[in-house]
């Protein structure tokens, strides 16, 4: 699977996957809802099957269409995987928005942002393991796999984080730490979030986790992040004096 920009969304695509029936003219109608049909089939195939049972003869025989016809909207399984990740993004990226609403502060929205994370994976672990190959793919956990797979603007927000909470607050001005520092609290946060994310879906998968037993485990779990983030800059202010 080669490299995949899921911060850079197309457009054009992202309206067509969204356009409702009645929105849709004559004339790209039945091409969005071939599309639309295809990509659905193939997240079928992968939430009852895994990644590695997508294929066009699947996609085809769930869809009824012939290979011929779906090369037509896409050249192979792999763009179809693209796209169907791409539109898996789009949603979790509205769900973050809506969990951030109201919020304002770095530090009130990094805790809102890593609670809907887990909670998002919970609730839906293929995404989660769809996020995961995507990591896989561009190197595991690298700055580039953070920036460019399902961690939203986690890279960002680390920095607001040690800018305003802990730049100020020590020094009155400046950021508080370099981008060394920044690119190691992110790969904290995002294998942190990694393995928190694993943990919760095994336990739910086991049974041995009920819903409000993952709500108290994730509240921990973002609370213990956020000390960690937070000794992890104070310790490297204390080490820059």
């Amino acid at each position: 699977m080669g490299t995949i920009d899921l911060l850079t969304i197309d457009v054009n695509t992202v309206n067509m996957i969204a356009m409702s029936d009645q929105d849709k003219s004559t004339e790209v109608g039945p091409e969005v809802d071939t599309k639309t049909r295809i990509l659905d089939a193939a997240e079928a195939i992968i939430r009852q099957h895994g990644i590695q049972a997508l294929s066009l003869r699947a996609i085809a025989a769930r869809t009824g269409l012939t290979a011929p016809a779906a090369y037509r909207h896409f050249s192979g399984k792999e763009e179809i995987l693209h796209a169907v990740i791409r539109r898996g993004y789009e949603k979790f990226q509205e769900g973050l928005a809506r969990a951030r609403e109201g919020l304002r502060t770095p530090d009130a929205l990094l805790r809102a942002s890593l609670r809907y994370y887990l909670l998002h994976w919970a609730q839906d672990p293929v995404s989660f393991f769809l996020m995961m190959e995507v990591n896989h793919d561009l190197g595991h956990l690298s700055v580039a796999a953070i920036r460019q797979g399902s961690f939203g603007d986690l890279p960002a927000m680390v920095e607001r984080y040690a800018q305003d909470v802990h730049g100020r607050e020590l020094h009155g001005e400046g950021l508080g730490a370099g981008p060394h520092e920044l690119d190691l609290a992110t790969r904290f946060l995002a294998s942190g979030l990694q393995g928190i994310a694993m943990g919760l879906i095994a336990e739910l998968k086991a049974g041995k986790e009920s819903s409000q037993q993952v709500s108290v485990s994730i509240e921990r779990a973002v609370e213990f992040l956020c000390g960690a983030l937070s000794a992890f800059f104070t310790q490297a202010k204390g080490e820059q004096k």
